[in-house]
């Protein structure tokens, strides 16, 4: 019950995990943290975003272990609980703010891989992974994704796949495809990441960790979202 799985033909079947905690948690780190780095960005006429991933990229992989799980508006895949809740876990003094960025980075990122997993165990492993939307703009995201998922990411050359994705079933539908594996050739790769073996292993040490707490955070997600709910 991890994953959905639907039909688009006959012959072919997706298999996926929706997250509700992605782009947004980004958009709250920075109207919540970023305040400073905003308010530099406007006065150098740079993108606040641009400011932030510098920020970010000085904070070495691990983000000094402090860890984030980002389920602020509740979780589907892998949780599949509305009471889930967002935290910090091992934060100490040694922590800055740009700590706590790249960590609310690497747990939106650590919560897919989980999601990942949960895709294997129903199709596999998979030789790459393909990356499309607005995260796949940023150089920074893509390769923490290849070293989180110590695999290839291929971007691809449209942003909005799953538009592109219906125009090729409709296609297919109609007969002017002659197979889905056709119109996947007009995708295109518009970039490689390639894992990179420091930041593997670092990860690879850091994701049984994010399980494990993970999973003892869960015990008391009922709890605090009946207290929240109580004195809100």
């Amino acid at each position: 019950m991890k994953v959905f799985l639907q039909a688009l033909t006959e012959n072919h079947w997706v298999v996926g995990g929706a997250v509700n905690n992605g782009g947004m948690i980004y958009n709250w780190m920075m109207e919540e943290l970023a305040d400073v780095e905003i308010a530099e960005a406007l006065a150098n006429n740079k993108s606040p975003y641009d400011l932030m991933t510098e920020k970010i990229a000085s904070v070495k992989a691990g983000s000094n272990g402090l860890l984030f799980y980002p389920y602020l508006s509740g979780e589907r895949a892998p949780l599949w609980n509305s009471n889930a809740r967002g935290s910090f876990y091992g934060l100490s003094l040694i922590h800055k703010k740009e700590h706590m960025m790249r960590a609310v980075l690497e747990g939106i990122n650590l919560n897919l891989y989980l999601v990942y997993r949960a895709l294997e165990s129903v199709i596999g492993q998979p030789e790459k992974i393909h990356a499309a939307g607005g995260f796949a703009k940023s150089p920074l995201w893509r390769q923490m994704i290849a070293d989180i998922f110590n695999t290839e990411v291929h971007i691809s050359q449209t942003v909005e796949s799953s538009a592109l994705g219906a125009v090729l079933l409709g296609r297919f539908a109609m007969g002017e495809l002659a197979s889905l594996e056709e119109g996947v050739k007009l995708i295109g790769t518009a970039e490689i990441n390639h894992p990179q073996a420091n930041q593997v292993e670092v990860y690879q040490e850091l994701i049984p960790l994010y399980e494990k707490m993970g999973h003892l955070l869960e015990s008391g997600y009922d709890e605090i979202t009946a207290f929240q709910q109580k004195y809100e």
